[in-house]
């Protein structure tokens, strides 16, 4: 069931009614005639959609797992071309990181003609089923059911919920930062490190208290790169991410690098104590290879003793200040 989806009958009059908590509606004393009816709703953007979506399509677009039901490539196709491109990774990853509000294409959910959806395959026929003709006929009542796809949830996770967190014993991945003491005024590279056992993709946002995230480092070693993070939101002090794995790395001792961030410190403080998870839109998961999901938890490594951080991690002054497109540390 689908609450508060805006329903218009069209035809000699015009009629509107909103869908109750049950997904019911119903157009009371209408005039006899023939009507199409057209469902609408555009709230809850990213109801139902992660980094897991991400993976979905990825996969599919590869040959690895193709889809098997109608309703996976209307979810998958984001941009409303009627194809599923890597274009739908980028704008749904976008959505993902709250970079988007609405969908620029399309809307968050779309709707089709109960009886007629799996049916039909082409995107002409599908449009139709969309707006259906419905006949009101005096003293009868005439059904019309839609069934309704939220835009980018190809793992059908609004509703029921599919990917469960498994997070008992050692199940969860770790997020771990150094347990640094910064004093104010300092500038360091602070590189975040996540579990990599069997994960194929991850998401979610780290929020820095009393901290100015001046940028991201490029570094081939990190595995996130410039599109699978928010920049919109650093100046907030928060780090949106959403990884997906592409290629097999090299093993190494950099392999878990997820990223490295450029920190300037607003006071003295200690990382631990200013450094949290959000779980607002953006759940911090883990995906991985058999299809499950597991919590990323936050972590400080005291291995990362104060001499190394004054010795090798305090930054130079970048030039130029502040940050543009391109910087140099």
């Amino acid at each position: 069931s689908i609450p508060n989806v805006i329903l218009s009958a069209i035809g000699s009059q015009q009629y509107q009614h909103l869908s109750d908590i049950k997904g019911t509606y119903a157009f009371e004393k209408i005039i006899p005639g023939r009507y199409k009816i057209f469902p609408y709703k555009n709230d809850d953007v990213r109801s139902g959609v992660s980094t897991a979506d991400l993976i979905a399509i990825q996969r599919h677009l590869l040959g690895n797992q193709l889809f098997d039901k109608q309703s996976q490539f209307i979810a998958a196709d984001v941009n409303h071309d009627n194809t599923i491109t890597a274009a739908d990774l980028i704008e749904l990853r976008k959505i993902i990181l709250g970079i988007y509000e609405v969908f620029p294409e399309n809307t968050s959910w779309r709707f089709f003609d109960q009886n007629s959806m799996h049916k039909l395959s082409d995107p002409v026929s599908m449009k139709e089923m969309e707006t259906p003709m419905v006949e009101a006929v005096e003293k009868q009542t005439s059904l019309q059911n839609f069934t309704g796809v939220k835009i980018g949830d190809v793992n059908e996770s609004a509703s029921p919920q599919i990917y469960s967190l498994e997070t008992r014993g050692n199940q969860e991945r770790k997020l771990t930062l150094p347990s640094w003491k910064l004093k104010a005024g300092d500038v360091i590279e602070l590189p975040i490190r996540l579990d990599l056992l069997q994960v194929i993709g991850a998401q979610g946002s780290i929020y820095f208290s009393e901290m100015e995230l001046l940028g991201v480092k490029a570094d081939e070693n990190a595995l996130i790169k410039s599109n699978q993070y928010a920049e919109n939101k650093l100046t907030g002090g928060i780090f949106n991410f959403s990884w997906l794995k592409s290629v097999p790395r090299q093993p190494g001792i950099s392999d878990n690098i997820l990223v490295k961030l450029i920190v300037k410190a607003k006071r003295d403080l200690n990382l631990a104590d200013q450094v949290r998870l959000l779980s607002t839109n953006l759940a911090a998961e883990a995906y991985l290879e058999d299809g499950s999901a597991r919590e990323i938890n936050l972590y400080f490594d005291r291995s990362f003793s104060a001499v190394n951080y004054e010795k090798g991690m305090v930054l130079n002054q970048n030039s130029p200040n502040p940050f543009g497109q391109t910087t140099t540390i």
